[in-house]
């Protein structure tokens, strides 16, 4: 397999590319600043496995939710060296990804990205599927999702700041906290990719972007000014 992989959804980016039995990963938790590095990472990461970029078979990347910012910066990046070299590229729900090494486990998983605002993007998944779809959630809005009496995995780069906050509002709910930040969520796209890839599954179109669930602070002040 020949692929490269960006998760830009939250202020941890996450560069992988493999090259058959070779891999290099590089982790950035670095904010506002991955516009000043995301391309020096890609670049660094294929130097490291020795992948020329022609010879990608595929890219893979967070469809959303996310920051605004950082999902677009992924986007630009895989579709600016698709433009020239033409590889497919698979998108897919950040929840998803950082849901996806626990799927097969007989829990729940709870999984959660800070949205700002006092408010998380969420997704719930049960017995290896979609229970609830991505949403833009207050804390005590997820409690209408859960049953305090199972023990749910909570993950997702934001997992241990979730928990301090919903303890204040269900102290009796069981979370086994598997945070993701600073682990290799881009290892997850590439096995989700590489799912795709051999299944002959459809890539991303030249017309698609990111997901957002809410709307940016551009388009909210839109929306205020309208009324």
């Amino acid at each position: 397999m020949k692929a490269l992989a960006i998760d830009s959804a939250s202020p941890c980016l996450t560069i992988m590319a493999e090259n058959n039995d070779l891999s290099s990963t590089i982790i950035l938790d670095i904010g506002m600043h991955q516009s000043e590095k995301i391309l020096p990472a890609i670049g660094q990461v294929l130097k490291d496995v020795n992948l020329p970029v022609n010879e990608i078979e595929f890219g893979s990347l967070c469809l959303g939710p996310g920051t605004f910012t950082g999902l677009r910066l992924s986007f630009a990046a895989l579709k600016g060296i698709h433009a020239t070299y033409n590889f497919p590229i698979y998108a897919f729900d950040s929840l998803k990804v950082y849901a996806n090494p626990f799927l097969e486990l007989k829990k729940p998983v709870l999984s959660v990205l800070d949205a700002k605002k006092k408010r998380f993007y969420v997704s719930l998944f049960r017995e290896s599927k979609v229970s609830v779809e991505s949403f833009d959630a207050e804390p005590i809005d997820v409690k209408k999702i859960l049953d305090n009496e199972e023990e749910v995995i909570l993950t997702g780069p934001d997992a241990d700041y979730f928990s301090e906050i919903y303890e204040t509002i269900d102290p009796n709910q069981k979370f086994i906290i598997i945070g993701s930040k600073n682990t290799n969520t881009a290892y997850q796209l590439l096995k989700l990719g590489k799912k795709a890839f051999e299944s002959g599954a459809e890539s991303l179109k030249e017309f698609e972007g990111p997901v957002y669930i809410r709307p940016s602070e551009a388009e909210e002040a839109k929306i205020t000014a309208s009324k």
